[in-house]
């Protein structure tokens, strides 16, 4: 409370054994409105809330192991597509390939070859319809992560779109990928090899690694339900993309916090409602 020039801030301690450990970090001072309120969630701490349904494409599942377009959860799942999880720091450390880290056991949207005799090369589509009754100033977060030799043909390339629709009204684009056949990108496993692919993918023109790193588009409109829908459409074993801790919120963000700030401290925080303690991302 108060305002002024400097504001100090002291931490005061005291422990007692090599044994007991505390941490701190993301310390900040933020001016303006409250953050915003997260009214509904799905694959957050492999929970949901105000989802009132999901649905995934017909064609789910796939028919090879090794393809998926659905929620996986290590060690819930009776198989993953190797090429969204990385191995590298636990069962396989000659991995190569994957997103997923070891450690984090959350439920997760993966997508791997969904250009399959399953489909027959259409795109796929799953969709989300959460209750947003009374809520204003929307906004959408999802954590994303890509690794891959993607490709930028507009009739075979890889993609994926996440669009929105409020009350049964035209859908929106809030995110939409692209791929940079001009360029290349060294991903770091996280068992420390680093691994350069070319043609990286990008969401909303920024690059996507295999960190979880959360995006946020703002909504538009107001009403009852929201409709998400995710549309794909990727061809190679070797290419994943993911998604985790999709979460609507309403209200207005501070404006002086930055995003990234923000966005990991309210994670810190929910992980420490639903688990006591919550797996880092890297």
């Amino acid at each position: 409370t108060g305002t002024g020039s400097q504001l100090t801030l002291i931490l005061t301690a005291n422990t007692d054994s090599g044994s007991e450990a505390v941490a701190f970090q993301n310390l900040i001072i933020s001016a303006g409105t409250p953050p915003p309120l997260e009214i509904a969630f799905d694959m957050v701490g492999s929970t949901s809330q105000n989802l009132v349904s999901f649905t995934d494409d017909p064609a789910i599942p796939f028919g090879s192991a090794a393809d998926g377009f659905n929620k996986f959860q290590v060690g819930v799942s009776t198989s993953i597509p190797f090429a969204v999880v990385d191995d590298s720091a636990g069962s396989f450390p000659p991995d190569t390939l994957g997103i997923i880290k070891n450690g984090n056991t959350d439920e997760f949207f993966g997508i791997v070859d969904t250009n399959n005799p399953d489909t027959s090369g259409r795109d796929v589509v799953a969709t989300w319809v959460f209750d947003i009754s009374g809520a204003s100033n929307l906004a959408l977060s999802i954590d994303m992560g890509a690794m891959g030799d993607f490709e930028a043909s507009p009739t075979t390339g890889d993609f994926f779109n996440w669009s929105y629709s409020i009350d049964g009204g035209a859908a929106v684009t809030a995110f939409q990928s692209s791929v940079d056949e001009g360029a290349t990108q060294t991903y770091t496993m996280e068992g420390g090899t680093p691994v350069s692919l070319d043609d990286p993918m990008l969401s909303n023109g920024v690059l996507l690694t295999n960190n979880l790193v959360p995006f946020v588009a703002p909504l538009t409109g107001t009403g009852s339900q929201l409709t998400l829908i995710l549309t794909a459409n990727t061809d190679s074993g070797s290419e994943a993309v993911a998604f985790q801790n999709l979460i609507i919120s309403a209200g207005t963000p501070p404006p002086l916090e930055s995003e990234r700030g923000f966005r990991q401290r309210r994670r810190m925080v929910r992980g420490a409602q639903h688990h006591g303690q919550r797996h880092r991302y890297r």
